[in-house]
């Protein structure tokens, strides 16, 4: 990843919300790098190990499991 690229994550249970997400990504014609999660608990595991973390999180608000605001609060702990 080049420095100025935006990385930029999603955490998201639907997959059509990541396919529109992209799509209006790639519209903005930025160099960016996206990464997907569909639970927060994935995400979570990533910020743990990621050599790069993302500049720009999303965080879909109805999760099953632990919501975007739940995880927010923990991400925020940490």
């Amino acid at each position: 990843m080049k420095p100025s690229t935006l990385n930029i994550a999603l955490v998201d249970d639907d997959q059509d919300e990541k396919y529109i997400f992209q799509i209006a990504l790639d519209e903005l014609e930025i160099d960016h790098t996206f990464i997907y999660f569909s639970d927060a608990n994935d995400f979570l595991n990533y910020l743990e190990t990621a050599p790069t973390l993302p500049k720009i999180a999303f965080l879909d608000m109805h999760m099953p499991l632990k919501s975007g605001l739940e995880l927010l609060q923990e991400i925020r702990l940490n």
